[in-house]
């Protein structure tokens, strides 16, 4: 079991550079594919991801929703890694991809219409969860769509 996030950030570094195939950066195990997509699609219809939107997805695993997110066509789709290698693999494969951690997100104020935390929570260290929280609701729009396995409206401005 693992219990401290550097060492759930080194393991997913070693994960990245050994990848067997792409849905390892999932994290799910193997055969979850199906499992992956149909739980991107349930998130898709929660947030109501459509073409406006400006898709933030902290911990996007094997890029499932981002490719979904392309799909459907919306203005951009950018996703967040714990390391610099599974931000490459995925950025080989076209998507938009950076390296960041929750407490410390590498995008602007107000950046995204729609931001996707799906399990990621769970792996932070206690004492970084309020700065995450608080870093998830920076980069939110006035009244965009915030998924961290609950759902948030930021108060529209006045």
């Amino acid at each position: 079991m693992i219990n401290h996030s550097q060492d759930y950030v080194e393991y997913c570094r070693a994960n990245a550079e050994q990848l067997r195939t792409l849905h390892d950066l999932a994290l799910r195990g193997k055969s979850k594919e199906r499992i992956t997509q149909l739980i991107h699609e349930q998130i898709a219809r929660e947030v109501q991801l459509c073409a406006e939107d400006d898709l933030v997805d902290i911990g996007c695993g094997d890029g499932t929703l981002l490719r979904m997110a392309e799909r459907i066509g919306v203005r951009s789709a950018t996703g967040l890694q714990a390391t610099e290698q599974e931000a490459a693999v995925l950025r080989k494969l076209g998507l938009k991809v950076l390296q960041g951690l929750t407490d410390r997100l590498p995008l602007g104020d107000e950046f995204a219409s729609v931001v996707v935390c799906n399990g990621v929570l769970l792996i932070v260290p206690r004492e970084r969860i309020p700065a995450s929280l608080s870093e998830t609701y920076r980069i939110a729009k006035p009244g965009a769509n915030t998924r961290n396995n609950y759902l948030f409206r930021k108060p529209l401005a006045a």
